[in-house]
């Protein structure tokens, strides 16, 4: 396991790493860092994934309880504190994606900031496959583990009816017929990333599609 991840989580998450002041604290954050750390270093064991994310959700109640504690009592472990939580809220939407079958999104910014520099540390290959209007799409590995991201390239907006700059896309595959058919089509905002399947020890093979041709439309400007 990486010794340094925690120090250098922290920095990509713009805040002054600060060691903390209580012992128990400090022991927490580094049993924490262990957790998120055997899940990019070892993401193909659907089960490891799942102890992983449940670890991670008891310790975001345990981070409540140590704040209380720092308030009362050591104030300046707040902001070790308030990092660790970060780095378990950011991390487990996509440790907990994998772990539940569910849909992972972030905002580009978190891609590239927090968990590309994670993936890089812990020797995941990242592979550009297509691009097409708006639209790009990455194949992460990590020995058996792999995943589909599609990023959309415009910028991100908001508004008061959810997220702007939306773009509608469409993934082809060949199907058992040997022709080019469609799969799969979502829609997702401008600045924003999505896990659109991801295959580990626990997943159908025939249920993680090659892509072999993606399509764009904007539906707002």
């Amino acid at each position: 396991m990486k010794k340094i991840f925690i120090l250098f989580v922290f920095i990509l998450l713009g805040d002054t790493y600060i060691y903390a002041q209580s012992e128990n604290i400090g022991a927490f954050c580094d049993l924490v860092e262990e957790t998120v750390g055997s899940f990019f270093d070892n993401p193909n064991h659907h089960s490891n994934t799942v102890k992983v994310h449940d670890l991670l959700n008891s310790d975001l109640k345990t981070c409540d309880e140590l704040f209380n504690l720092a308030y009362d009592n050591n104030k300046s472990d707040i902001p070790y504190i308030n990092n660790t939580r970060k780095i378990i809220t950011v991390s487990n939407q996509l440790i907990g994606a994998v772990a539940t079958d569910g849909q992972f999104y972030c905002n580009v910014t978190d891609m590239d900031n927090f968990f590309n520099p994670i993936f890089k540390a812990f020797n995941w290959r990242i592979i550009k496959f297509f691009s097409c209007k708006d639209i790009e799409v990455y194949e992460y590995r990590k020995d058996l583990f792999k995943m589909i991201i599609v990023r959309n390239t415009r910028f991100e907006t908001k508004s008061e009816y959810g997220d702007g700059n939306i773009v509608q896309y469409t993934c082809y595959h060949i199907d058992k017929f040997k022709k080019l058919s469609f799969f799969l089509k979502r829609t997702i905002g401008g600045g924003r990333c999505q896990m659109i399947q991801y295959k580990d020890d626990q997943s159908p093979q025939e249920g993680y599609q090659m892509i072999k041709k993606i399509t764009s439309k904007r539906l707002t400007q």
